[in-house]
């Protein structure tokens, strides 16, 4: 399921995209449509919430892994 939410989420995202461009166009000839706004920001949005649900949780880090060793190490002493 993953894998068709990000699917969609790229595809919102180009369809957002060319809707905001469409909007930008009309902008730049003098008659900006705000539909065109409304639905780009709606589309992107959908973008971004498929997007995020669709994340795989980051891995643990390694970085201060030695000093998380020690301290859980103390910590097991303590509660003896």
């Amino acid at each position: 399921m993953s894998g068709l939410k990000q699917r969609l989420g790229i595809f919102f995202g180009f369809v957002g995209v060319a809707v905001m461009a469409l909007f930008f166009a009309s902008d730049v000839m003098d008659e900006a449509n705000i539909g065109y706004l409304f639905w780009g920001v709606v589309f992107l949005g959908f973008s971004f919430l498929f997007l995020r649900a669709s994340r795989t949780p980051p891995e643990e880090s390694q970085r201060f892994r030695l000093v998380r060793r020690i301290f859980s190490k103390k910590n097991k002493g303590d509660g003896e």
